[in-house]
């Protein structure tokens, strides 16, 4: 989703430091997102869907991520 040098800002603490971050970045490719990222060696994957969090009335967002070691090179 980019990337970009966050600063504090006043009593404002940036929590990432990469672009817009997975959840604002991702709810704007779609509602329900299925992100597959990859580095080097390694790869994550993350869900979120704003449609489940509607329905269920969630106070608070959690992202499943699934992140491992990729056992060689795959290009």
């Amino acid at each position: 989703f980019g990337f970009c040098e966050k600063q504090a800002k006043d009593k404002h603490e940036p929590i990432g430091q990469f672009g817009s971050g997975f959840k604002s970045g991702s709810m704007r490719i779609g509602k329900d997102v299925l992100v597959f990222t990859r580095s080097g060696k390694s790869a994550s994957v993350g869900f979120l869907s704003q449609t489940y969090l509607n329905n269920t009335n969630a106070k608070s967002i959690l992202v499943p991520m699934l992140c491992y070691s990729l056992p060689g090179h795959i290009f």
